[in-house]
């Protein structure tokens, strides 16, 4: 099967970034897809049918380097992370409603392309993503932060990778110890 939809006047995108940059997830039953003017668009997996849709707010990028995150799904779940500059936000939605089960602000981010991972450790399973200035783990059910280590710089594009309840990180930005392109953003908007 195949889909296509109506996106509407796309943003601007600074190559080499493009509209289609968000990869899907699936559990099996589900395809889950995100594009910047759509929000999350669950398919069934077999026929391609909708199931639903949700929009998201606007992300807001410096430079517009335009939307590039992909879902993940967990448990019933998709955990689908917007960290823009002005306003990042992890959202929980359900995988057969598409209704929000949470949002959790990390307004302490600026604009990041991690995707998160599910970490499962000592019996413990956390909503793992890493972003501006650190890499942080979320209850999957509550999206309350658990812990945070201070260990990445800005602009995190490598998503974290788990291994018999290890986490690795590899970071490849540069520094904004000061936080001031934020600021500029704002003036910039």
């Amino acid at each position: 099967w195949q889909r296509d939809f109506e996106t509407g006047k796309l943003p601007r995108i600074t190559p080499p970034n493009s509209h289609a940059s968000s990869t899907p997830a699936s559990d099996g039953q589900r395809v889950y897809v995100h594009f910047s003017t759509l929000g999350l668009v669950a398919l069934d997996a077999k026929s391609g049918e909708q199931n639903w849709q949700r929009s998201l707010p606007a992300a807001n990028y410096l430079m517009d380097w335009g939307a590039a995150l992909s879902p993940i799904v967990h448990d019933g779940t998709v955990y689908f992370n917007q960290d823009d500059d002005l306003s990042p936000t992890l959202f929980a939605v359900d995988a057969k409603s598409g209704a929000i089960k949470w949002t959790a602000e990390r307004s302490d981010m600026l604009a990041g392309y991690a995707v998160p991972v599910i970490c499962e450790a000592n019996g413990q399973t956390d909503v793992v993503i890493s972003g501006t200035g650190f890499l942080k783990g979320y209850d999957p059910a509550t999206g309350a932060e658990r812990w945070s280590c201070n260990s990445t710089l800005r602009t995190m594009m490598a998503s974290p990778v788990v291994r018999d309840g290890i986490i690795y990180l590899s970071c490849q930005s540069y520094g904004d110890e000061k936080r001031t392109l934020k600021f500029a953003l704002l003036e910039w908007l």
